[in-house]
Protein backbone atom coordinates (compact mmCIF):
# COMPACT_ATOMS: atom_id res chain seq x y z
CA UNK A 1 0.00 0.00 0.00
CA UNK A 2 2.80 2.29 0.66
CA UNK A 3 4.62 1.86 -2.86
CA UNK A 4 0.96 2.83 -4.47
CA UNK A 5 0.96 5.77 -2.45
CA UNK A 6 4.46 6.62 -3.04
CA UNK A 7 3.82 5.97 -7.26
CA UNK A 8 0.20 8.11 -6.39
CA UNK A 9 2.54 11.19 -4.93
CA UNK A 10 4.85 10.93 -7.78
CA UNK A 11 2.25 11.30 -10.63
CA UNK A 12 0.71 13.67 -8.91
CA UNK A 13 3.59 16.00 -8.96
CA UNK A 14 4.24 15.04 -12.57
CA UNK A 15 0.71 16.47 -13.59
CA UNK A 16 0.97 19.29 -11.22
CA UNK A 17 4.41 20.25 -12.55
CA UNK A 18 3.10 19.94 -16.26
CA UNK A 19 0.17 22.44 -15.77
CA UNK A 20 2.59 24.44 -14.29
CA UNK A 21 4.29 25.03 -17.17
CA UNK A 22 1.53 25.54 -19.62
CA UNK A 23 0.12 28.97 -20.38
CA UNK A 24 -3.18 27.47 -21.42
CA UNK A 25 -3.73 24.79 -18.72
CA UNK A 26 -3.07 27.75 -15.93
CA UNK A 27 -5.88 29.92 -18.19
CA UNK A 28 -8.18 26.58 -17.68
CA UNK A 29 -7.65 26.44 -13.98
CA UNK A 30 -8.97 30.04 -13.46
CA UNK A 31 -12.00 28.55 -13.42
CA UNK A 32 -13.86 27.32 -10.31
CA UNK A 33 -13.76 23.93 -9.88
CA UNK A 34 -10.80 23.44 -12.73
CA UNK A 35 -8.11 21.31 -11.38
CA UNK A 36 -4.81 20.40 -13.61
CA UNK A 37 -6.19 16.89 -14.67
CA UNK A 38 -9.43 18.85 -16.28
CA UNK A 39 -7.70 21.53 -17.59
CA UNK A 40 -4.51 19.09 -19.08
CA UNK A 41 -8.03 16.45 -20.23
CA UNK A 42 -9.33 19.53 -22.48
CA UNK A 43 -6.11 20.74 -23.73
CA UNK A 44 -5.07 17.28 -24.81
CA UNK A 45 -8.58 16.40 -26.34
CA UNK A 46 -9.21 20.10 -27.95
CA UNK A 47 -5.45 20.59 -29.17
CA UNK A 48 -5.02 23.83 -31.17
CA UNK A 49 -8.19 25.08 -30.20
CA UNK A 50 -7.78 27.95 -33.59
CA UNK A 51 -8.61 24.75 -35.44
CA UNK A 52 -12.40 25.94 -34.71
CA UNK A 53 -14.55 28.00 -35.85
CA UNK A 54 -16.22 29.38 -32.67
CA UNK A 55 -17.17 27.50 -29.30
CA UNK A 56 -20.08 25.31 -30.27
CA UNK A 57 -18.19 23.82 -32.74
CA UNK A 58 -15.88 22.77 -29.47
CA UNK A 59 -18.98 21.56 -27.38
CA UNK A 60 -20.15 19.89 -30.70
CA UNK A 61 -16.96 17.98 -31.25
CA UNK A 62 -17.16 16.61 -27.45
CA UNK A 63 -20.79 16.07 -27.76
CA UNK A 64 -22.26 18.67 -25.24
CA UNK A 65 -24.21 20.33 -27.38
CA UNK A 66 -28.00 20.58 -25.85
CA UNK A 67 -30.62 17.85 -26.85
CA UNK A 68 -34.05 19.46 -28.08
CA UNK A 69 -37.13 17.97 -27.90
CA UNK A 70 -40.39 19.50 -29.41
CA UNK A 71 -44.01 19.20 -27.31
CA UNK A 72 -46.83 20.97 -29.97
CA UNK A 73 -46.07 24.55 -30.05
CA UNK A 74 -43.44 24.52 -27.13
CA UNK A 75 -39.38 24.14 -27.81
CA UNK A 76 -37.18 24.05 -25.39
CA UNK A 77 -33.62 22.99 -24.79
CA UNK A 78 -32.10 21.02 -22.13
CA UNK A 79 -28.84 21.98 -20.85
CA UNK A 80 -26.90 19.41 -19.18
CA UNK A 81 -24.09 19.66 -16.22
CA UNK A 82 -21.43 18.60 -18.62
CA UNK A 83 -22.47 21.73 -21.20
CA UNK A 84 -22.73 24.36 -18.33
CA UNK A 85 -18.91 23.16 -17.55
CA UNK A 86 -18.14 23.30 -21.20
CA UNK A 87 -19.58 27.08 -21.50
CA UNK A 88 -17.25 27.57 -18.89
CA UNK A 89 -13.89 26.42 -19.80
CA UNK A 90 -15.03 27.44 -23.58
CA UNK A 91 -15.38 31.33 -22.02
CA UNK A 92 -12.33 31.31 -20.01
CA UNK A 93 -11.50 34.83 -20.47
CA UNK A 94 -8.69 35.12 -22.72
CA UNK A 95 -9.58 38.69 -24.59
CA UNK A 96 -7.58 37.27 -27.68
CA UNK A 97 -9.42 33.64 -27.93
CA UNK A 98 -10.55 32.85 -31.25
CA UNK A 99 -13.45 31.64 -29.50
CA UNK A 100 -16.35 33.29 -29.38
CA UNK A 101 -18.70 32.41 -26.31
CA UNK A 102 -22.03 29.73 -26.38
Amino acid sequence: MDSLNTEIKALDKEIEELAKNDEDVQLLQTIDGVGPITALSFKAEIDDIRRFKDSRNVAAYLGLTPSQYSSGETKSREESRKRIKANALLTCGSSNSPINTL
